[in-house]
């Protein structure tokens, strides 16, 4: 099954199983994330537009340090940290998007570029993601991962990303006033005993 064939099965599934207010609000959800994705894009494309503007210097400061690249980590011995200020769309969004391909390189980028510092290489690694959402009620599941794995692939702290490789796991947790994503690295021996082997 493609990828557009399974989101077409997942729209399909809400519309024969959702009531009219239901699916209303689930296609007020992709709108809107739709908006956002495209709303980003374009400013950071337009960034220069501020400096021709007569804008008053707080409205300024708030604009551009909404387009700053506040991507961090940190590397205890134990696990790396990465902070992400923002959250990813739902995977249903993803594929639908004309935004998709910025955003994926995008992310991919800053997610290999904040690990480059680095000097380790991991034969396997442990990585553990949590997503502060501002609704109280999502699915960890629909999250659209990917590029944060494939940057961690392309940093080169490991060879690939296949399932011999990677493991992962996510959580979802409730933060209004500050949505965002935080990625814990744990590699070779640093990795849980009971991930390592395999839950049974």
């Amino acid at each position: 099954m493609s990828k557009e064939e399974r989101i077409e099965y997942i729209d399909t599934f809400f519309e024969l199983n959702s009531d009219v207010e239901t699916r209303e609000m689930i296609d007020m959800i992709k709108s809107l994330e739709r908006f956002r994705m495209f709303l980003y894009k374009n400013a950071a494309e337009h960034v220069k537009l501020v400096s021709s503007l007569t804008l008053s210097p707080e409205y300024e400061k708030k604009f551009r340090d909404a387009l700053k690249n506040n991507w961090t980590s940190e590397y205890d011995g134990i696990r790396i940290k990465i902070y992400v200020p923002e959250v990813p769309p739902t995977i249903y969004i993803k594929t639908r998007n004309e935004a998709v391909g910025y955003f994926m390189e995008l992310w991919k980028a800053k997610t290999r570029n904040v690990l480059k510092g680095y000097d380790i290489h991991f034969e396997k690694v442990f990585v553990w993601l949590k997503c502060y959402n501002p609704v109280s009620s999502y699915d960890v599941d629909n999250k659209f991962i990917k590029p944060f794995l494939d940057g961690i692939r392309q940093s080169g702290i490991i060879k690939d990303d296949n399932f011999k490789i990677v493991k992962y796991g996510m959580e979802g947790l409730l933060d209004r006033e500050n949505p965002h994503m935080e990625l814990y690295i744990f590699g070779d021996d640093s990795i849980p005993e009971f991930i390592k082997k395999g839950i049974f």
